[in-house]
């Protein structure tokens, strides 16, 4: 072998040594770059700010809203016999319809089909909201009570449906 084939081997050999160390620093960076990441993420939790939810059962927003259809189960069995087949399943259909979108919405991957489900659930919201108020004026229950517990002082569904409005921070979407 000639004395220059041999030095271009060796150049060659360095050149590929040089890349080797360059790869090996770029992945020490990754790995330094996924530790910050995870550091930021702990100093999150410890500041309070959550993380984002890996089940639709952790949102908050899903606990209350079932807990409301509990509720509402609880005050439709009060209700008239005859209201079975007409308010009574209304009520309860609607109420029902809270949780079970956010479940749904929870597992859809584009913020558009997010926001649709949630959206939904918005509106079987609202649609409790008029039952609660026909109930009470059909003297089917005191949904007044009711209504305080759900709605607050403000008549509005918050603090108990506050995560409406945060739910793709929470689904980290």
């Amino acid at each position: 072998m000639r004395k220059g084939a041999r030095s271009k081997e060796r150049g060659a050999g360095s050149e590929k040594r040089e890349a080797g160390s360059e790869k090996r620093e770029a992945g020490s960076e990754k790995r330094e770059a996924g530790s910050e990441k995870r550091e930021a993420g702990s100093e999150k939790r410890e500041a309070g700010m959550k993380t984002p939810a890996k089940t639709f059962q952790e949102l908050e927003v899903w606990k209350n809203s079932h807990a409301f259809v509990l509720g509402v189960y609880r005050l439709t069995a009060a209700f008239p016999a005859d209201e079975r087949f007409g308010m009574v399943s209304q009520f309860r259909r609607a109420a029902v319809s809270i949780p079970a979108n956010i479940a749904e919405g929870f597992r859809k991957y584009t913020a558009a089909d997010k926001a649709r489900f949630f959206n939904n659930a918005e509106g079987s919201l609202e649609e409790c909201r008029y039952y609660c108020i026909l109930a009470q004026d059909l003297g089917f229950g005191n949904t007044i009570i009711f209504k305080k517990r759900w709605m607050g002082s403000q008549g509005n569904w918050q603090p108990t449906f506050a995560g409406f409005g945060s739910l793709d921070s929470s689904l980290g979407a």
